[in-house]
């Protein structure tokens, strides 16, 4: 029995505790931390008892006779493409290895910089996006920070899975779509000894930059490779990626611009498409001129415009860190008054929340999203990606608007197209998953290809949205073209006369990356060439 005293002793030491579990309880059993299953009652959300991961071996044969095919039409119709701009030398290693051998240890604080300044914001800057797993480009602004990681990589030889080849936007876009058949025209900087490593000769527009021109070398960039499942400090990396670091001082200026307007007017070159990238370069970089960024954003836009409706013309985006910069490229059209644009899952987020509260907000950006999202979140994404710019350029009455937005994820691709406005969308699909294998491996030719390498993260059903009154579960076995990709009309809006079609196409994902390093641009050139 308790003695009088010591009630109100009792009472104060277990009343706390006693709060602290009912409130636990309620939360767990009531709340949002609750383990039970989400009730749907739309039967698209029970999977089937069958239910089963894609065979690798048979998405590959459907892939590479699928490939067969588009190469010999392509052969048969070539067309010409520009592709601009940004050309580099990429140096590309492990990160955690880099950082160890320059003695930057793990952050306590992880966070982005939208500018690496230090040491510190390069260990910051890392170590966030290794333990998100995503994919960015920053811009050093230290220049003997940048020299000194340079000059570590170039030490390294071919330790920590070290190696030198060309990159860029353009170069990497260029040689995937050349490959594939078509004629090409580069616009960048490039020294013939850039040229050189190419995959396949381009030939770019005004001519190789002159080796004896002051300021005249190649930019560099240093690519910090991040494995599946290895760990810096007490983090565990999702999923491989990269972090980009560059010091550049020709690709934030999108040089060859003019070569391309000149080639261009005197009939030199005539156009089926234009394929553009790289303009995260000019993300952070400090113009020496007010305006100087605005202005060449502005001349890029007048090479679009110069342009008659049946040139296709592809955006390529990329991260990006500042929201102004988002902003001049909204306002110069880059983001909407275009026709095609890609990007992977994580710029699908930036890009799509950023749009919905430009008008409202700072529009700040997201820097890092889920790395392995759901097939059905990625596909609302895209919806609401492309109801977005819809009504930005109803208040606009463009004659140049997008009709296509093609995602590239870890796990598969999809697109949404204009239904009238594009070809073989399912082809170019299938096309792109097959590339997005074989450049993350290391694979240069299909003879190459080992699927031990390899593995499938999707199932052969999936449903393709949240919203509870219109998902459907598609099934990839049943409803599949012959290349693997399953594709539906997705318009939502019945009245609309602009009738809209959704693909997805899974990919093999490898298992035992080389690099991952230009794979979104190899992608992206694969599915254009077939589509254009």
């Amino acid at each position: 029995m308790v003695q009088s005293g010591m009630l109100p002793t009792v009472i104060n030491t277990f009343l706390p505790l006693l709060v602290l579990f009912i409130a636990v309880a309620y939360v767990y059993f009531c709340g949002d931390y609750t383990s039970r299953e989400v009730v749907h009652h739309n039967t698209a959300f029970v999977h089937p008892s069958d239910r089963k991961l894609i065979d690798k071996h048979e998405l590959l044969e459907a892939q590479l006779s699928e490939e067969a095919a588009t190469r010999r039409r392509i052969e048969a119709h070539p067309k010409s493409v520009v592709l601009g701009f940004g050309a580099c030398l990429d140096g590309v290693t492990r990160g955690v290895d880099l950082l160890r051998e320059l003695h930057i240890e793990p952050s306590e604080h992880p966070q982005d910089h939208d500018v690496i300044t230090s040491r510190e914001d390069l260990a910051e800057t890392f170590h966030y996006f290794f333990e998100h797993g995503a994919a960015a480009e920053r811009y050093v602004s230290n220049r003997t920070l940048f020299d000194e990681l340079v000059t570590a990589v170039r030490s390294f030889g071919d330790h920590y899975g070290t190696f030198w080849r060309f990159g860029g936007n353009a170069p990497h876009m260029g040689c995937r779509i050349k490959l594939e058949g078509h004629d090409v025209l580069l616009g960048a900087h490039v020294s013939k000894e850039l040229r050189d490593q190419f995959a396949v000769s381009l030939p770019v527009a005004g001519g190789l930059a002159s080796a004896s021109t002051e300021g005249s070398g190649d930019d560099i960039h240093i690519i910090l490779e991040s494995i599946s499942d290895e760990t810096w400090g007490s983090d565990i990396c999702p999923r491989a990626n990269r972090l980009a670091l560059h010091s550049d001082i020709h690709s934030p200026y999108l040089r060859g611009i003019e070569e391309i307007q000149e080639e261009i007017g005197s009939g030199a070159f005539k156009p089926d498409a234009l394929v553009l990238g790289a303009f995260q370069m000019m993300d952070g970089f400090p113009f020496p001129t007010e305006g100087e960024r605005l202005e060449r954003l502005e001349r890029a836009r007048q090479l679009i415009d110069a342009q008659g409706p049946s040139v296709k013309v592809h955006v390529e985006l990329a991260s990006f860190a500042n929201s102004q910069f988002m902003r001049e490229l909204y306002d110069t059209g880059m983001l909407t008054r275009v026709d095609s644009l890609g990007m992977n899952e994580q710029e699908l987020t930036t890009f799509t929340d950023w749009l919905g509260k430009s008008s409202t907000s700072d529009g700040s950006l997201i820097r890092a999203s889920e790395s392995r999202p759901k097939v059905r979140n990625v596909l609302d994404a895209l919806r609401s990606l492309w109801k977005l710019i819809e009504e930005v350029n109803e208040k606009t009455n463009s004659t140049r608007q997008v009709s296509r937005i093609h995602v590239h994820t870890l796990a598969f691709q999809a697109v949404l197209v204009k239904t009238d406005a594009w070809n073989r969308t399912a082809e170019a699909m299938s096309k792109a998953s097959l590339i997005a294998f074989k450049h993350v491996c290391g694979f240069n030719t299909d003879d190459d290809i080992d699927l031990n390498k390899g593995k499938v993260l999707l199932y052969d059903t999936f449903v393709d949205s949240e919203d509870e009154d219109l998902a459907q579960r598609r099934d990839v076995l049943k409803t599949r073209h012959h290349n693997g990709v399953v594709c539906w009309d997705d318009t939502r809006d019945q009245e609309s006369i602009d009738k809209v079609t959704m693909c997805l196409s899974p990919n093999i994902v490898c298992t035992e990356p080389v690099a991952t390093i230009a794979a979104g641009d190899n992608i992206s050139g694969a599915a254009i060439a077939v589509q254009i």
